[in-house]
């Protein structure tokens, strides 16, 4: 998929962060918008800035991705306005930190919900029609390094995103056997400076964990790390649409982790017990 102007893209999770930073580069290349998220006024925001410098059509829609019928709704209404949809992001996705035996089965509801009920409903609800369309079309769903690469206090985020990884990979070869002009990617980013670290601001408050002096601290120290060492949402989303355009499963934004993924996968292959090795930024 080489020209995009005038194409479609949808996107979730876009009022800020890393969708924030894919709107803006598919803006930048004269593609029409479809734009969700929790935030309204952050959409609406967008909304205009995109729509006054890109000269392009940006709808916006406020959506729980967890939730399968709003998920439909969102793709009601591009399709309705706009007839195709070229590009799929299945991009919002939350994160809490925390011994695993510190959650209970909210923590995993949410943040599975939005991680990984996210994509799914955004598959069912889009997919049917972007296969019938018959054009050249891609769903790129967000997972992380973390999904390869888990440590400690990341039990539910490591486990959804490995998640998303394993449903990408499956769906790319379900369309590959239906012989679907849809194809799949799948981004698996390290640490880029958003908001994630803060992702419980929109759980509803009577659902937040009560946080001790730790834990406070453990997000502060997660907030401050991600913002000296984040990548800028804008250089993600440039390494994202190359690799749209060269057709590329995988999208590594930080290639200084694939050593050790491979490590990673030599060890299983191994039957090697894991152990853990301290992530740094790469």
């Amino acid at each position: 998929m080489q020209e995009l102007t005038g194409k479609l893209a949808v996107i979730t999770g876009a009022a800020s962060g890393i969708g924030k930073g894919l709107a803006e580069k598919a803006a930048g290349l004269g593609m029409n918008l479809v734009l969700a998220d929790l935030d309204e006024a952050g959409l609406e925001k967008l909304k205009g800035d995109l729509s006054v410098t890109c000269g392009i059509s940006v709808e916006v829609r406020r959506i729980d991705v967890s939730r399968p019928e709003e998920m439909q709704a969102l793709a009601g209404l591009a399709f309705d306005r706009f007839g195709v949809v070229d590009l799929l992001f299945n991009n919002a996705g939350v994160m809490m930190t925390g011994m695993t035996w510190e959650h209970d089965l909210r923590d995993w509801n949410w943040v599975m919900g939005v991680n990984v009920n996210g994509v799914v409903n955004g598959v069912s609800s889009f997919l049917p029609r972007m296969m019938a369309q018959g054009t050249p079309a891609r769903i790129i769903n967000t997972g992380s390094v973390a999904g390869f690469l888990p440590s400690p206090t990341t039990s539910i985020y490591s486990a959804s995103k490995r998640a998303v990884i394993s449903l990408s990979e499956t769906l790319q070869f379900e369309l590959e056997m239906a012989r679907s002009r849809v194809r799949v990617s799948v981004i698996c980013p390290g640490a880029v400076n958003t908001q994630i670290a803060d992702a419980d601001r929109h759980r509803p408050e009577e659902e937040r964990p009560v946080e001790d002096e730790t834990k406070k601290a453990m997000k502060e120290q997660l907030r401050q790390g991600i913002a000296a060492s984040g990548m800028d949402p804008v250089a993600l989303a440039d390494i994202v649409f190359k690799a749209i355009s060269e057709d590329k499963f995988w999208i590594m934004p930080h290639p200084g982790y694939l050593p050790r993924i491979r490590e990673e996968a030599a060890a299983i292959a191994r039957l090697e017990n894991p152990v853990y090795t301290p992530l740094v930024d790469m």
